[in-house]
């Protein structure tokens, strides 16, 4: 769980790719949960974690509808009151597409780049 949140952190600014249901979940938990914690502890700390989080979150956010083959775009439909919270919601929860779309092939396990898992492989491969 924590990987999937690392991972968004060390890819911040990264809003190209797909990134698999289970890491944007795990992430978004441990987001929401930090946040609840700061909030409690004092509000200037929640509003300073959710300025430094705002790239992380919106590249995970971006990823995880570039998977259901959506524009990061779409982001935006968050403007309309309550129903935009709720479509980006039905939209993330959704199954990614199992072949490539648009914005690239499919997620790899623990949703990482494919320039986390390259300099790993073999430079026969």
């Amino acid at each position: 769980m924590w990987a999937s949140y690392i991972q968004a952190w060390k890819h911040y600014a990264v809003f190209e790719g797909r990134v698999d249901r289970k890491t944007f979940w795990e992430f978004f938990l441990i987001t929401s949960l930090v946040k609840m914690v700061a909030w409690v502890w004092s509000i200037k700390l929640f509003m300073l974690y959710a300025l430094v989080s705002l790239f992380p979150q919106m590249g995970m956010e971006i990823r995880r509808l570039h998977d259901t083959n959506r524009s990061g775009w779409w982001l935006l439909i968050d403007l309309v009151p309550l129903a935009g919270i709720i479509a980006l919601i039905v939209w993330w929860a959704q199954p990614g597409m199992t072949g490539a779309n648009r914005y690239g092939p499919p997620p790899t396990p623990g949703g990482l780049l494919s320039s986390d898992v390259a300099p790993s492989l073999p430079p026969e491969i």
